[in-house]
């Protein structure tokens, strides 16, 4: 056995043999790639995919955005008859009704601006070329 590993570390390599480095090697031994026709990047079926989610986020937040615009609007309209059942003293329970009424058509105003903000960010992170 020794022997065998010594001819082995001994053993020179031909006269015709070429010298290489490792790194010519190592080049030479790689695959050569083929070339292949380019695909059209808007075209193809991941970016209508990709298209397709955007517009769906999008969407998403623009109808967010009008829910809230809806219970803002519907927020004053509360809040003012609350005040002008109150100031008329036309019925105390009235007015406190309008008044929570109002209180929570702004909570959930807000809420519905959250969630359309955020459709917007999440759109706006995926939006890119």
């Amino acid at each position: 056995m020794a022997q065998q590993t010594r001819k082995r570390a001994t053993k020179k390599p031909s006269k015709n043999a070429v010298q290489q480095t490792r790194g010519q090697r190592r080049a030479t031994k790689k695959p050569v790639a083929q070339a292949t026709p380019q695909e059209d990047p808007f075209t193809s079926e991941s970016s209508l995919l990709h298209v397709r989610k955007l517009h769906q986020q999008f969407t998403h937040a623009h109808l967010y955005y009008v829910c809230a615009v809806l219970s803002t609007a519907l927020f004053v309209f509360s809040l003012v008859q609350g005040i002008i059942f109150h100031t008329l003293n036309a019925g105390i329970p009235s007015a406190e009704l309008s008044l929570s009424l109002a209180f929570t058509l702004y909570l959930l105003a807000v809420f519905f601006l959250a969630i359309a903000w955020r459709c917007l960010e999440r759109g706006k992170r995926h939006y890119r070329y």
